[in-house]
This record gives structure tokens, C-alpha cells and sequence, in this order.
């Protein structure tokens, strides 16, 4: 039997969690530059990655939230999806976002 894989990945910039119209998570965009820094640190590897089946989430306020992922895709510009098991509901506001204020030039 195979092992089960596990990442913690954080929110921001690299990883995007986009939600469906009921604002459940739907899947998790990680980008390439992620990709790459996992693969360099030996946490995954080209192979290994498509085989995660769970995330665990890091938040701006350390808050974890473990997500079980069915499939995940590779899209045509580099980009992972990880797409949350059938029937699991993770709402928008268990997972909190980090928000970048702008300050406004006076």
C-alpha cells in the first residue's frame, strides 16, 4: 500500500485557494515558483507531487487547516491544481486570507 502524502503549503502569493459559488474552497492554485521550491527542497518530486493526497494550509495567523485532495492537475502554464475531495466542505471563512493594505500617498 502506498503512502499517503502530506504538504503544508502557505497562503499568498504562490498558492491561490479559489472558491465555487457557495464560497467552498474548490481547489488550490500553486504556481510554479512553489512547484520549483518544493522539488528543489526535496519535498516532492515531479512524480510524487501529482500523488499528494492531503494539504495542510498555513494562514497570515498560523492557522492550519488540513485539506483532503482528490486529483491534482498540471495546467498549460505551470501551474498545480489541487482539488478538494468530493462531499468536503471547507468554507472561505475557516481559511483566513492575508490582505495587503496600500497605504495611500499624501
Amino acid at each position: 500500500m502506498q503512502e499517503k502524502k502530506t504538504i503544508t503549503l502557505p497562503i499568498g502569493k504562490t498558492v491561490n485557494p479559489v472558491f465555487d459559488g457557495q464560497n467552498n474552497l474548490s481547489f488550490l492554485k500553486v504556481s510554479p515558483n512553489m512547484t520549483a521550491s518544493l522539488i528543489d527542497n526535496n519535498v516532492v518530486d515531479e512524480q510524487s507531487i501529482l500523488e499528494v493526497a492531503e494539504v495542510i494550509l498555513l494562514s497570515k495567523f498560523r492557522m492550519k487547516t488540513i485539506i483532503p485532495i482528490q486529483s491534482v492537475r498540471i495546467i498549460s502554464s505551470g501551474t498545480y491544481c489541487l482539488y478538494v475531495k468530493n462531499g468536503v466542505k471547507i468554507n472561505r471563512g475557516r481559511i483566513v486570507q492575508p490582505r495587503g493594505r496600500q497605504k495611500r500617498g499624501g
